[in-house]
């Protein structure tokens, strides 16, 4: 089995840029760490792969039916999501997100609401943000590939898109 493509964004809030469509193409599944903020932005991603999301502090009643978190199969590895937003400050989120997760055997953490790119791979599980979409703070807007071996084997590819 050749190596496998999953994109993963977040924080879009309403808005889905057109190079995020070049880069999620031939995706086989989409990751949204919340703060989708449009049924529209969902629809137009299902266009691409199927979409597995998370509800974010700003998502209104529309998004009630996503879940706060989520654990994601894709094997060979699991996927934990959550948006962030409930996970502690700068300097201990990575820790409390690894915490909230331990029970789960995740291979990955996803989360958002920062709006700022992060990848923590010192130890498993990682721990990744895309950083927004729509709107950086001070980062540019941004979005990621994880890229899957057959054996495991994991890389996250960040793309700036400013």
């Amino acid at each position: 089995m050749g190596e496998r493509r999953i994109g993963i964004i977040s924080d879009t809030h309403g808005r889905l840029p057109p190079e995020v469509l070049t880069h999620f193409d031939g995706v086989e599944m989409i990751l949204h760490a919340g703060d989708v903020g449009s049924l529209d932005v969902m629809l137009e991603l299902e266009t691409l792969a199927p979409v597995r999301a998370v509800r974010g502090n700003v998502d209104g009643f529309e998004f009630g039916h996503l879940p706060l978190r989520a654990v994601v199969e894709i094997p060979p590895i699991r996927v934990g999501m959550v948006h962030g937003h409930l996970h502690g400050g700068p300097s201990d989120r990575h820790l409390r997100l690894r915490q909230a997760f331990a029970a789960d055997s995740v291979d990955m953490i996803l989360y958002g609401h920062t709006h700022r790119p992060r990848l923590d791979d010192t130890t498993r599980p990682w721990v990744a943000n895309p950083g927004s979409a729509s709107q950086g703070r001070g980062h540019g807007r941004s979005l990621a590939i994880l890229r899957l071996g057959g054996d495991g084997r994991m890389a996250f590819d960040l793309i700036a898109l400013d």
